[in-house]
C-alpha cells in the first residue's frame, strides 16, 4: 500500500501547479488587488501573494480515499470576500482571484491598521492606562505604596475604560 502512496507523491511532485518553495511542495495564491487576507478553513494565514504549503488543508477519508478538503477564504477591505471549497484538484494548481470591489475602492498597500484599543489611548497626561498601570504595579512592587492605595489608584484608571 506505501508504494501506492509514493507514487502518487512522486506523480503529484512532477504535475505544474506544485512547486516548491520554502522548502516545501504547495501552491501559490494571488490575488487582483493584491493584499488579500487568506485564510483557510477560517485559520488566517498571511497576505497575497502567499505559498501555501502542501499540508495547509487536511487530509480527510471521502469515500474510500483520503483528500485535502477545506475552504479558502481571501478578504480585502472595500472588496468582496471570496470564498472556494477547495479539495486536491483545486489545489494541484496556482491560484489567481480577481477579487469584486466597490466603486470606492482604491488601492492602498495593506489593509488599515485596526483602531487603537482603549488601553493604548493616551489620556490627558499624556500616558496610555496600560503605561500607567505600569508604572502604579512598579510602585506597588518597590513597597512606596500601600496595598490600598494601590487598588483604589488601580480602580480609577480602570474607570477610564
Amino acid at each position: 500500500m506505501w508504494f501506492f502512496g509514493a507514487m502518487l507523491a512522486l506523480a503529484l511532485s512532477g504535475c505544474g501547479g506544485l512547486s516548491k518553495g520554502e522548502g516545501e511542495y504547495g501552491i501559490r495564491v494571488t490575488s487582483e488587488p493584491s493584499g488579500a487576507v487568506v485564510y483557510a478553513s477560517g485559520k488566517k494565514l498571511g497576505t497575497t501573494p502567499l505559498f501555501l504549503r502542501s499540508d495547509t488543508f487536511p487530509t480527510k477519508r471521502v469515500g474510500v480515499v483520503y483528500r485535502s478538503v477545506g475552504t479558502l477564504s481571501l478578504k480585502r477591505a472595500g472588496c468582496k470576500t471570496y470564498h472556494k471549497e477547495v479539495d486536491d484538484k483545486v489545489l494541484s494548481k496556482d491560484m489567481h482571484v480577481v477579487l469584486e470591489c466597490g466603486p470606492d475602492y482604491r488601492e492602498t498597500p495593506s489593509p488599515e491598521p485596526a483602531p487603537a484599543t482603549t488601553s493604548e489611548k493616551p489620556t490627558e497626561t499624556g500616558d496610555t492606562i496600560e503605561r500607567r498601570l505600569r508604572k502604579l504595579n512598579a510602585l506597588y512592587k518597590k513597597g512606596l505604596i500601600t496595598d490600598q492605595e494601590y487598588r483604589l489608584i488601580r480602580k480609577r484608571i480602570l474607570d477610564d475604560l
